[in-house]
């Protein structure tokens, strides 16, 4: 069929996306009914039910290729080319996410959606795909503390919207 073969694809990471968009697709069927139970929406604030796990898990399953995707355009592109593609990727889908809210709202209300957090935490990304493993979850795990220790200083969740929409890009 002319097709090149699908070398080196953890179709697994594509699975979890599949399941991520299908449990959304359902539980948004059913958040439109007053008579639903519960525990198929968004849990109140201190909460956690089943619906409140799909973003986690679809941005789980975007940050597994992430690095796998970086990797393969940087020995075919080089590393300038690379990191401008993503880039650009990540302003790209800033811009969609809130031009779609500003087409459904007709006014400008910024709000971290799924578009704008994987746009952003992609570009903030960028710097730990050129660290090796190891250095990479040291980084994560201090990046997991100072984020912590910032959330309670006065002005910080305001500043960054945390309590107004889906929590930003933590």
């Amino acid at each position: 069929d002319g097709s090149a073969p699908l070398k080196n694809r953890w179709f697994t990471i594509d699975e979890i996306r599949g399941l991520a968009v299908l449990f959304l697709i359902i539980l948004k069927g059913f958040e439109s009914f007053s008579a639903s139970p519960s525990w198929l929406k968004h849990a109140p604030s201190g909460s956690f039910y089943i619906a409140d796990m799909i973003a986690p898990l679809f941005l789980f399953a975007i940050g597994l290729s992430y690095p796998l995707s970086f990797t393969k355009r940087n020995e075919r592109d080089g590393v300038k080319s690379t990191i401008l593609h993503f880039l650009k990727r990540g302003i790209l889908l800033i811009s969609f996410g809130t031009a779609g809210v500003l087409l459904v709202k007709q006014e400008f209300i910024f709000r971290w959606g799924t578009l704008e957090m994987i746009g952003l935490c992609g570009i903030l990304a960028l710097p730990s795909l050129l660290l090796e493993p190891l250095e990479r979850i040291w980084t994560g795990i201090c990046l997991v503390i100072l984020w912590q220790c910032m959330i309670g200083w006065p002005g910080i969740p305001e500043l960054i919207r945390i309590q107004s929409s889906m929590g930003g890009p933590v």
